[in-house]
């Protein structure tokens, strides 16, 4: 089951399966960014951005972008 970063409640864990864009700078801003398939992104906050951790790194994101992270299901929940 797949579904979007703007799926995620903050302090969920899920890996990135593909980013739906056909917009290359944005594809490679995110991959500059360490934001690829394959990598694991926890959701910090949704609101007034989406902020999510990739590794060591603080991305912070529109919804329309967050809308293009599909995910795989919720690997782990942070209370």
């Amino acid at each position: 089951m797949t579904s979007s970063l703007r799926d995620l409640k903050p302090g969920q864990v899920a890996q990135v399966v593909d980013i739906a864009s056909n917009n290359t700078d944005q594809l490679l801003k995110l991959s500059a960014l360490g934001l690829v398939p394959g990598c694991f992104v926890r959701l910090q906050q949704r609101f007034p951005a989406y902020i999510v951790r990739v590794g060591e790194t603080l991305l912070s994101l529109d919804g329309a972008i967050a809308e293009k992270i599909l995910l795989s299901q919720e690997i782990e929940q942070v209370k």
